[in-house]
């Protein structure tokens, strides 16, 4: 069938009006924009900028041991660094690991500044609620760290949040959330350097720094004035994650898929041993509940210190009667290798 000339004519002028209502209507209620710094020119997937680059953009703060370290060098060394690395290996790309705070996180991640932030981050719902997380890796909680001689002040919540004690926090991360909630008479004295609180400790700025378990006992195996009270049994149960960009679910369904071959591969448990149960940490493994048996060597003091310090139990064979294979001096005189556990029952 055929239509008269001005029929087409007025039908090519309607379509044309319509496509230039759409064009020009703005999205409906309830549809978001673009994440900032992205256009709708941009790939549906930071995955696919990543792999066309040939780079991946690693946000960490560089200030939480063992997960997270930045060198005096401006290196960094840790757990999730070791693991960015397992994942550019992974995606075929090579990592660049861009310097973030705790309390820019979010914001330098939504600004485009790097793709993933791997930096021993916790779950939390307002992370949820702005951003995307992968599926989780590890599980601590917090603990306090005190003066060894304040082991027995401070046993537990009650104990800290009193009148004249000092709580030191660096902002931004969920320490300070934890604080914030649950500290109501005790002083927050908030230090912007995360790594510096330990110290402020130590030599008697604050009280009590509340942190993961994890980094509690790692600090205090380090450091003879400070102890971690019962970080097997802390006050919270929390699991860490990688951070995305909120929608990217390509780049999440990839994150997921290389963490699960790494659990599969047992690459994930090695990278535990390296940060968290080799010699000079096994300690902190034991007591924040990674592990229920280690190895530790004695003689700089990783086999009694922890069980001073850490509340774990530690066994050192008599000198000259155990050999430490394969040490050349297996029959050394002063140095023994033992195990540790997290108690006696255990051992």
């Amino acid at each position: 069938m055929s239509f008269p000339s001005d029929v087409s004519s007025r039908s090519a002028r309607i379509l044309g009006a319509l496509a230039l209502v759409v064009a020009l209507t703005p999205p409906a209620a309830g549809v978001p924009p673009p994440p900032s710094g992205q256009d709708a020119t941009s790939p549906a997937s930071q995955l696919e900028a990543i792999l066309a680059q040939g780079e991946i953009r690693v946000g960490t703060t560089g200030d939480y041991r063992p997960f997270s370290y930045r060198r005096p060098d401006g290196t960094y060394e840790g757990f999730d660094i070791d693991a960015a690395r397992r994942l550019g290996e992974a995606l075929g790309v090579v990592v660049r690991f861009v310097q973030t705070s705790w309390p820019t996180l979010v914001d330098d991640l939504d600004a485009g500044r790097f793709d993933i932030a791997m930096s021993g981050i916790t779950r939390t719902p307002e992370r949820l609620a702005v951003a995307t997380l992968s599926d989780p890796y590890l599980s601590i909680g917090k603990s306090p760290l005190v003066r060894a001689a304040d082991r027995e002040r401070f046993p537990d919540l009650d104990a800290i949040d009193r009148p004249g004690v000092r709580i030191g926090v660096n902002p931004g991360g969920t320490n300070e959330t934890f604080v914030r909630v649950r500290i109501t008479r005790a002083t927050i004295v908030v230090i912007e350097d995360n790594l510096s609180i330990p110290d402020a400790v130590a030599t008697g700025r604050v009280d009590v720094m509340v942190t993961d378990n994890v980094e509690a006992v790692l600090v205090a195996g380090e450091d003879p004035r400070l102890a971690a009270v019962s970080p097997d049994t802390p006050f919270t149960r929390e699991a860490l994650s990688y951070l995305l960009p909120r929608g990217d679910s390509a780049l999440l369904e990839r994150v997921n898929l290389w963490l699960r071959r790494m659990t599969a591969t047992g690459e994930l448990d090695r990278l535990r041993e390296r940060w968290m149960t080799d010699p000079a940490s096994s300690g902190a493994a034991l007591a924040s509940g990674l592990c229920s048996l280690a190895d530790g060597s004695d003689i700089g003091g990783s086999v009694r210190d922890p069980a001073a310090w850490c509340n774990i139990v530690g066994h050192r064979p008599t000198s000259w009667m155990i050999p430490d294979v394969p040490n050349p001096a297996m029959w050394h005189n002063m140095n023994t290798a033992g195990s540790m556990a997290r108690n006696v029952a255990d051992a």
